[in-house]
C-alpha cells in the first residue's frame, strides 16, 4: 500500500488495494466496480461504475 496521508488529508482521501487475481474474472471482457462506503454520519456514498479489463 502507499505510504501514509498526512492527518489533514486523511479525511478527503482512501487508500485501498483490491486484489483482482482471486475474482476468477473473464479475460478479455469489461467487468464493472462499484465502490460504496459510509460517512462519519452514516450516510452510504458510491461511485458510478468503474470498468476494468484484465
Amino acid at each position: 500500500m502507499a505510504g501514509r496521508l498526512p492527518k489533514a488529508e486523511q479525511r478527503d482521501k482512501a487508500l485501498a488495494e483490491l486484489a483482482l487475481a482471486g475474482l476468477d474474472l473473464a479475460a478479455g471482457r469489461e467487468h464493472p466496480l462499484l465502490l460504496t462506503g459510509r460517512r462519519r454520519d452514516q450516510s452510504r456514498v458510491g461511485t458510478p461504475a468503474l470498468f476494468l479489463t484484465v
